[in-house]
């Protein structure tokens, strides 16, 4: 392997043409995520984007990383280039800045290719000082850069032994009161979980995207096998919900919803044990949370504070990534775009019930 102490590090980015072979080069990479799968790009193909698949190859032919890009129009004619929650890349490599600096000049090309002014990145690296002029760092799309992850490789017992004193009582609460755990992705689970979904939404303020939208994307991933619904009910009511995403050894929770609590009854905690001896069962070794706020953000730390202290509950590790990263290819349509960005977002939330990214 090169020297990565050396000034110039030499890569190689390649179009990966074999979409059914992708997933498995993205598996064998760290830290990879769903939303750098096949099927998320199979599924944001019906929404407007095209996938572009990549390798990353060393000096040797090596692959030390692998990227999937979304590419969509713009307004202004020319299109943007976007990596949910990638590249993944091996270490050391990941963490060199002569990397990146490379990685940049290679991706310029692509982006010229593309007719793009613009690539978002959100590279699936630790924090440091790796991007350096041409990388602007930005507030995240995927709501932050940090997560909680737990670890499932312990008996159910020391799973519920890492968990804090406080949610172990909401958990045995929630049994002593009748609450139950299924599985259902069937249609009719997708419809409970969207209600519950949606009511909340509602009740608490937060935009949500479009039913439609929803549906969609859950039918997609049941459909591929690569999602479960879990619900926690109390009779036929249900209390609470979670769609949880499975690649290989990993589960990610992406969704949730829970109903009003008018008995102080929380079935949320039970709902969280029960998916995460599920998963085990299932040979699932690392349960992603998902988003929680970053430790430095402080305007995430008060706007999520409950959703935080609820994730970190169940004795996982806190995890910062290096964050988000608009590289400018095109100064001027960029400049144009970031004051033409806020309305085009403003215009699909209000028309169209929806993200722009």
């Amino acid at each position: 392997m090169e020297n990565l102490q050396k000034t110039e590090i030499k890569i190689n980015i390649v179009p990966f043409e074999n979409a059914e072979e992708w997933d498995r080069l993205l598996f064998g990479m760290p830290d990879f995520h769903y939303l750098q799968t096949k099927e998320w790009g199979d599924f944001k193909a019906r929404k407007g984007w095209k996938p572009l698949r990549y390798a990353i190859k060393g000096a040797d032919g090596e692959t030390i990383g692998a990227m999937q890009l979304l590419k969509r129009k713009t307004v202004l004619g020319k299109n943007i280039l976007y990596c949910p929650k990638g590249p993944s890349i091996k270490k050391p490599f990941s963490e060199s800045a002569p990397f990146w600096k490379e990685f940049k000049r290679e991706l310029e090309k692509i982006a010229g290719a593309n007719n793009a002014f613009l690539v978002k990145l959100e590279p699936q690296t630790s924090p440091g000082e790796f991007f350096q002029d041409g990388f602007l760092k930005k507030r995240s799309v995927q709501m932050t850069d940090c997560t909680i992850i737990n670890n499932l490789d312990a008996s159910e017992e020391e799973l519920f032994g890492k968990i804090k004193k406080n949610a172990r009582y909401e958990i045995r609460a929630a049994e002593k009161s009748g609450v139950m755990v299924v599985e259902d992705s069937s249609t009719a689970g997708i419809k409970e979980f969207l209600k519950l979904y949606y009511d909340m939404g509602k009740r608490t303020g937060i935009f949500l995207r479009n039913e439609r939208y929803m549906l969609e994307l859950m039918n997609h991933f049941v459909g591929e096998g690569r999602a479960k619904v879990f619900l926690a009910k109390r009779g036929e009511k249900v209390l609470s919900g979670a769609v949880v995403f499975i690649f290989q050894e990993k589960a990610w929770y992406a969704y949730g919803g829970s109903a009003r609590n008018d008995d102080k009854i929380t079935a949320s905690y039970l709902l969280q044990f029960e998916i995460m001896k599920r998963l085990k069962r299932l040979g699932v070794g690392r349960y992603d949370l998902g988003g929680t706020p970053c430790e430095k953000d402080a305007l995430g730390q008060k706007n999520m504070a409950g959703l935080k202290i609820f994730k970190s509950r169940f004795g996982g590790e806190y995890k910062e990534f290096a964050g988000s990263f608009d590289m400018p290819v095109k100064k001027f349509y960029y400049e144009v775009w970031l004051k033409l960005e806020p309305f085009v977002k403003k215009y699909r939330k209000l028309f169209k019930k929806d993200l722009f990214y």
